[in-house]
């Protein structure tokens, strides 16, 4: 890291066009998944997470799933070999 208070890396972009035009820059110090963000990132982790299970299972075993992460403590208890088997394509 440049400065270790921030505890980051921002980043910047700025597009210019062939004919010399160019967008406004844009600077991020804080991207949506570093902790300063992190409630901001967190609904948007979740929906990724949803998205990606609906698109790989049917609508009931997708809410399945969905509601078995949903529930934190049922997970962690939750011995490998079942998470494994509740992930698998039946």
């Amino acid at each position: 890291y440049y400065d270790a208070s921030k505890r980051s890396i921002g980043n910047a972009v700025q597009v210019v066009f062939r004919d010399g035009s160019e967008t406004a820059r844009i600077a991020i110090d804080y991207p949506v998944g570093h902790r300063r963000r992190r409630a901001e990132g967190l609904p948007l982790l979740r929906q990724k997470f949803e998205a990606a299970v609906a698109a790989h299972f049917s609508a009931a075993r997708a809410a399945q799933i969905v509601q078995l992460f949903a529930d934190r403590g049922r997970l962690e208890a939750m011995p490998v070999s079942e998470l494994m088997s509740a992930l698998s394509a039946h």
